[in-house]
């Protein structure tokens, strides 16, 4: 049995540090999860903080999304949930040709579950086991980038991390003359920690660009706060009466978070009239460190290293095809993404590696501003994603989730800071 808790309701959000929420921003998003090497003067690449000076224009950001979720496991009635979650806030400013940054927040990660099951024992009847947790991390973040040479940038991004995570474990059983236990442990995270990206774009020509991206997340330690308890319970498996302590812990420790690191390379053409590319298209490669994490009393969960790759592109059509650069079908004006992406995660359960993959696609549809001043530059889009995806497998008696994701955001630009003449 599983049932919604916060924005996942997955099992496997138990292992790590929960389910990972916000995995690229909404142009990335729709083309894949690509992150290292996209750089666009209208959109915020959050990951690689090399991408801040690529901005033209103030962007401000926000993204949301719902979660369509249905379990199966072999033997079981498949299981359809539905949660909902708020991915991002973010602003980025272009402060000078060469000097760029942006800031915002966002929920990291998320752990939410609520399993059971029944074991019959000969002597004692059934005994009831119940698993749940709640919670997960969140992040602010500032990315910095500057221009070192030209079509070299570096970035940094500074991260807080903070957020709580309750973890339980009830065994009930069917004698109610037998006593049960609960055990409850809590973490509560808040800490620093640095991501560092680079991007080199090459001009091929006056219109066709390539570009090389990659960053690094290093495996610093969050500071955390433990607090654990145990006690026993009266009574039988319904009714919940607390008898006898039998833990209690409140202690200070660090969880150890793996190196992580994504490179990857896209190409794109330009068009005159724009900003942006008219069209492009690249890919991702990706890697953690996860078997040197480690958890609060330093140690290692059994996770093994993870690495996934995506694909994806963004055509403008209008723009893309010469023949389509006077039309007036508004159909031609949408930014179309698309993308595919494959994740082999860290965790390994009854000799079952945990995989993720899926096929994204998304929209970005311009909305008509009127009555701008001159020397005013204004741009609203709205943008709406579909990801469809699985995850895990019917093996071994585990979990397939099969997952249907709705996406919606808007990106808002202007050029803040015009200096106006007058006669």
């Amino acid at each position: 049995m599983a049932k919604s808790q916060l924005s996942t309701v997955s099992p496997y959000s138990r292992y790590g540090l929960g389910e990972p929420q916000t995995v690229a921003f909404v142009q990335g998003w729709g083309m894949g999860h690509l992150t290292s090497s996209l750089r666009d003067p209208l959109n915020i690449n959050y990951n690689n903080p090399a991408s801040a000076n690529s901005l033209r224009l103030t962007t401000l950001e926000m993204m949301g999304r719902t979660d369509f979720i249905t379990q199966s496991s072999t033997g079981q009635t498949p299981v359809e949930q539905a949660t909902s979650v708020f991915n991002y806030f973010a602003l980025g400013i272009p402060v000078s040709e060469k000097y760029g940054l942006s800031f915002g927040f966002l929920p990291y990660t998320a752990v939410g579950y609520l399993n059971s099951e029944i074991i019959n024992n000969q002597d004692i009847g059934d005994v009831y086991y119940f698993y749940s947790a709640k919670g997960g991390l969140n992040k602010a973040f500032l990315n910095q980038s500057y221009q070192i040479v030209k079509g070299l940038s570096l970035g940094v991004q500074f991260s807080y991390y903070f957020g709580s995570t309750d973890y339980e474990q009830n065994i009930r059983f069917e004698d109610p003359t037998l006593l049960g236990t609960k055990y409850l442990r809590n973490y509560l995270v808040s800490d620093i920690n640095a991501t560092y990206g680079i991007q080199y774009a090459y001009s091929i020509s006056e219109s066709k660009e390539f570009t090389l991206g990659a960053h690094f997340e290093q495996n610093n330690s969050l500071r955390s706060t433990y607090t654990e308890s145990a006690y026993t319970l009266g009574t039988g498996r319904i009714l919940e009466i607390p008898r006898d302590t039998l833990v209690k812990i409140n202690e200070r420790g660090d969880f150890l978070l793996p190196n992580q690191f994504t490179v990857g390379g896209m190409y794109g053409v330009k068009h005159p009239d724009l900003k942006q590319y008219a069209w492009m298209a690249g890919a991702d490669f990706r890697f953690g460190d996860w078997n040197s994490f480690t958890d609060f009393n330093g140690i290692s969960q059994g996770l093994t290293n993870s690495f996934g790759v995506s694909v994806g592109g963004e055509i403008h059509p209008k723009y893309a095809f010469s023949k389509l650069n006077r039309s007036r079908n508004f159909a031609t004006n949408i930014r179309y993404r698309f993308g595919a992406y494959y994740d082999s995660s860290p965790v390994e359960l009854r000799g079952q590696r945990i995989t993720q993959s899926g096929i994204t696609f998304g929209v970005g549809i311009p909305l008509r501003i009127k009555g701008l001043a001159p020397g005013e530059e204004r741009s609203n889009i709205i943008n709406v994603g579909l990801n469809y995806g699985a995850r895990g497998t019917l093996n071994e008696g585990l979990i397939r989730e099969e997952i249907v994701q709705v996406i919606f955001g808007v990106t808002l630009n202007d050029r803040w800071f015009i200096k106006y003449k007058y006669r």
